[in-house]
């Protein structure tokens, strides 16, 4: 209830108006405040879901929470571990904090992933997007912001990796296709990852030998050129530095340490 009240007074402008909050969020969003710009989106779209930018304001709560996730792990990981100076993470611990985040941005918001010990956004805000406002021009972005977690590990690595292939063929004019590239690199970065470690690996249960080598060639190819294709066709973007620091790593047979999709 108060922070219903609190976000309604903050929806207000100076004559006692309701305000902008797609303005508000975002301004609170440019000087770092990420929950509080969540906060704000989501609040707005709750108080009318049926507000002509709905979908916008669903799309901005799930862009913000995306990049607030890390940072509410780490405070998940100080309270439920590292605090309390245990051998293990406490699972009930960090399947409370998802549950009192979920309290405050919906329903299967996030999850404790406990097999990667980490609180995940699930992206209901853009799944809800999907469902609800099918004829919204997000909805092509909403369904790449689905391209996340568990539905990264469901197939062989061609499937997975043609999945976000065709959907950047399908989008041309999308204006997050540089973190759709980034994503493609880093899912062939994990397949080379993979092939060049393994001797042998399981696909359904049963072992792959042959062509392991080929396949990780090929891999840290078309891995070189999706991350190539965003720091030269986007240079500009937030995702061009990033990738510019990947295409190194894998050039030089190394990773950043972290493992996007792609699972045997």
């Amino acid at each position: 209830m108060l922070l219903f009240i609190l976000m309604s007074f903050l929806m207000m402008g100076k004559n006692g108006q309701a305000g902008n909050p797609i303005k508000e969020g975002d301004q609170l969003l440019e000087e770092g405040h990420l929950l509080q710009a969540a906060d704000t989106y989501y609040q707005a779209y709750l108080q009318d879901p049926t507000h002509k930018k709905a979908d916008l304001l669903l799309f901005k709560t799930g862009i913000v929470l995306d990049l607030a996730a890390p940072k509410l792990y780490e405070d998940a990981d100080r309270k439920c571990y590292l605090d309390k100076k245990t051998e293990e993470a406490n699972p009930q611990c960090f399947d409370d904090y998802a549950r009192r985040l979920n309290n405050r941005y919906g329903d299967n918001a996030f999850f404790y992933w406990a097999d990667r010990i980490v609180i995940q956004y699930a992206g209901s805000h853009f799944q809800k997007i999907l469902d609800d406002f099918p004829k919204s021009p997000l909805y092509a972005d909403a369904v790449f912001k689905m391209f996340r977690g568990k539905s990264l590990m469901q197939g062989n690595p061609e499937e997975i990796t043609d999945r976000v292939q065709q959907w950047i063929d399908n989008n041309s004019k999308s204006k997050i296709l540089p973190e759709a590239w980034l994503l493609l690199g880093r899912l062939y970065a994990d397949s080379w990852w993979v092939y060049a470690r393994h001797t042998f690996v399981a696909r359904g249960g049963v072992a792959q030998i042959g062509g392991i080598p080929e396949n990780a060639e090929i891999s840290k190819g078309k891995g070189l050129a999706a991350f190539r294709k965003v720091f030269e066709k986007y240079p500009d973007s937030a995702e061009a530095p990033v990738a510019k620091k990947e295409f190194q790593l894998l050039k030089n047979n190394k990773n950043d340490g972290f493992m996007y999709g792609i699972s045997y």
